[in-house]
């Protein structure tokens, strides 16, 4: 038999291949749900072939059918097929032309330019669709927040040798036996969750073993009917993740969009649970979908989830109750704030009314397990930042706040340390005086030591970045969240920022406002060593060592080395006039502000390799001692060596005060 089928996609063709997969029968298929969202779905990506691989062995079957199907008495065999989608034109030719002649055919390229990605197909009678990544919509591909964003990976396919990949979150439908709505869910959202290798993600029977576990009267037992909220916070712990769980009955639209958008936008999956409605208004009981996307369309707001009973990638739009198109037994329920809307196209693509409703009761949240700090904390801080900026322009009177109001916006992200700085570092430099305070904040934030995670807080005003707060996301609510506010646009930012100085310090419950205040009110940094890097420079490794100044392993000793840190009562012709004058003197400022002086036989022999601050030599021309900042070592790189060696000197004056009128700066010889 041959090992692969192809044919022109259409859906009779989809629906008998897969009938030639494991021989349901062919109703079944063609008017299954998920069949014709698919179907539709692939006819929006244009997809003109199918291939059928009829033997598979997918990973995650594989595991469900050890612990559950094996033992049924007619079940399936552990085999699956898999059905793989292309935009070009594609027959038995073509490929057989491939597989023979290899990569160096002409044709092997076209494969991956017009794959749109792969089903599997289960051997279940009813609950056929495992696996399923699909490229996304040419209009959302592109991921241009705050409009649009989808969460994708990459998953790389080998079809008999030929390397593909396709971006996407895997799919599947729950197959009532080994999973429910929610396991498949946290399956869905544990492949969105892209520092989580795929390969690892555990198939839907472990996450409901592990769901249903060590729970008060739950047993290890299949089918499964369901997970509770525990139990899929449970499954998540299993995972090694940690869970922030949102009770979202009351919430408004925007409210809800507000949320997924944060944690869309720092790539972060949510779970939603919530309660379905028909299209006349009747419960039919509760449901779990993973929120994979968000689409901002004026005052549209749409969601895309993955529903196992629907699809991959539904857009569902979230609306508010008391609008006339809802069934009435919906619009008298006054506990109902907003819902989600899920709607099926007609055989012409085009959209039907709705044909369900989901009440939204909760959002789940999987975050890397250092996330300690949620959303709320910085979301609500930012807003009370906005808030308050509102409120004075409220108090300048109508025409200030009719000209600024909504000025102030602001968005915020989790990211990863290492994404913030790399971020900063792409900034371009503002023009005129704030330029300078730019870079040294800059560097400042860049050799920063943070933790890992940060939420991040950007405002900006009139659409133009004007600050950022990073909030230690691994800290705890008690703690001192605040780990940075870097300043962008000194402009935009003086009239918040001074306002936010004057505060009046009140701890709001679920804010760091309190330590915003604390921040920006703390006193500069003005102890020995900030002096000690101020005037004789930050700290500096020798840049290399010679040959000559290593013994043993081990730097040499430096004849005549001196430390001093108080005033001497010699004068440098008592102490060094003795030294000969070919072997010459060298002077550093260590790192505790000594100075150190010895004989020139290399500076790291002088700090015993350790960082120091401005060096350089030391020369006698009697009756004067003058000094200067010769040190390929230490002094090479400072852009104010001039105004560091005044203070040298100075230095030098104050610890020799006999030598003092003798001391001076050594003039640069004119080059030649």
């Amino acid at each position: 038999m041959i090992p692969y089928l192809v044919c022109q996609f259409s859906k009779p063709a989809l629906s008998n291949l897969v009938k030639e997969c494991f021989g349901s029968d062919f109703p079944d298929v063609f008017n299954k749900p998920q069949v014709n969202f698919l179907f539709h779905y692939l006819t929006d990506l244009k997809a003109k072939s199918i291939l059928l691989e009829r033997e598979y062995q997918d990973k995650d079957y594989l595991e469900d059918f050890s612990r559950y199907y094996v033992k049924c008495f007619q079940n399936g065999g552990h085999k699956c097929a898999r059905l793989h989608f292309f935009q070009d034109e594609l027959n038995h030719t073509k490929l057989d032309r491939v597989l023979m002649e290899g990569k160096r055919s002409a044709d092997y390229g076209t494969f991956q330019a017009s794959y749109l990605g792969f089903i599997v197909i289960k051997p279940l009678p009813m609950t056929f669709i495992g696996k399923t990544c699909l490229r996304l919509y040419p209009g959302l591909a592109s991921n241009t927040p705050p409009v649009s964003k989808l969460l994708c990976r990459r998953y790389h396919i080998s079809l008999f040798g030929i390397d593909l990949h396709v971006d996407s979150i895997a799919f599947q439908e729950q197959d009532k036996v080994v999973s429910a709505c929610a396991t498949t869910a946290i399956w869905s959202a544990l492949h969105g969750c892209a520092w989580k290798d795929d390969r690892l993600i555990p198939a839907c029977s472990e996450i409901t073993t592990n769901a249903i576990n060590h729970i008060d009267g739950s047993n290890n037992s299949f089918p499964n009917k369901g997970l509770s909220h525990k139990q899929i916070l449970r499954a998540l712990d299993f995972e090694d993740l940690k869970h922030h769980m949102e009770l979202v009955p009351h919430a408004s639209k925007w409210e809800i969009f507000d949320i997924v958008r944060c944690h869309i936008d720092s790539n972060v999956p949510l779970i939603l649970g919530a309660d379905i409605y028909n299209k006349k208004g009747t419960f039919m009981g509760g449901h779990a979908v993973t929120i994979l996307g968000y689409q901002k369309e004026g005052e549209k707001l749409s969601l895309y989830v993955h529903d196992d009973r629907f699809g991959p990638f539904a857009k569902a739009r979230v609306i508010e109750n008391g609008g006339k198109s809802l069934p009435k037994s919906l619009r008298k329920q006054s506990d109902i704030k907003c819902l989600l809307t899920l709607q099926h196209k007609d055989s012409k693509g085009n959209w039907k009314p709705p044909h369900e409703y989901l009440n939204l009761s909760c959002l789940i949240i999987p975050t890397q397990k250092k996330v300690r700090i949620s959303y709320n904390y910085p979301l609500r801080t930012c807003q009370l930042i906005v808030d308050e900026f509102e409120n004075w322009l409220t108090e300048l009177g109508e025409e200030a706040h009719t000209t600024f109001a909504d000025t102030l916006t602001f968005s915020t992200r989790l990211y990863e340390v290492s994404e913030i700085k790399r971020e900063i570092l792409g900034l371009p430099l503002p023009r005129g005086k704030d330029c300078d305070r730019f870079k040294h904040d800059r560097a400042s934030l860049l050799t920063q030591s943070c933790a890992r995670f940060q939420w991040v807080g950007v405002f900006s005003f009139y659409g133009e970045r004007a600050f950022s707060i990073l909030f230690d996301a691994t800290d705890i609510p008690q703690g001192n969240a605040i780990t940075n506010i870097f300043i962008e646009n000194q402009k935009y930012s003086a009239l918040v920022l001074k306002l936010l100085k004057g505060y009046t310090v009140e701890e709001h419950c679920g804010s760091f406002i309190h330590l915003v205040y604390k921040y920006l009110n703390k006193d500069p940094q003005h102890d020995y060593n900030h002096h000690l890097d101020q005037t004789y420079g930050h700290l500096r490794a020798p840049q290399y060592l010679k040959p000559k100044e290593i013994s043993n392993g081990d730097i040499k000793h430096n004849p005549y080395l001196q430390v001093y840190y108080e005033r001497c009562e010699k004068s440098l012709d008592e102490i060094y006039g003795v030294v000969p004058k070919k072997q010459g003197l060298i002077w550093a400022i260590a790192a505790d502000g000594g100075l150190l002086i010895g004989v020139d036989k290399g500076h790291p022999t002088l700090t015993g390799f350790k960082p120091a601050r401005i060096s350089g030599e030391l020369k006698r021309t009697p009756p004067l001692w003058k000094i200067n900042v010769k040190s390929g070592r230490y002094s090479r790189d400072y852009p104010d060596a001039t105004r560091l060696l005044e203070n040298a000197l100075y230095k030098f004056k104050s610890i020799f005060p006999k030598s003092s009128d003798a001391l001076h700066i050594e003039e640069p010889q004119p080059s030649t």
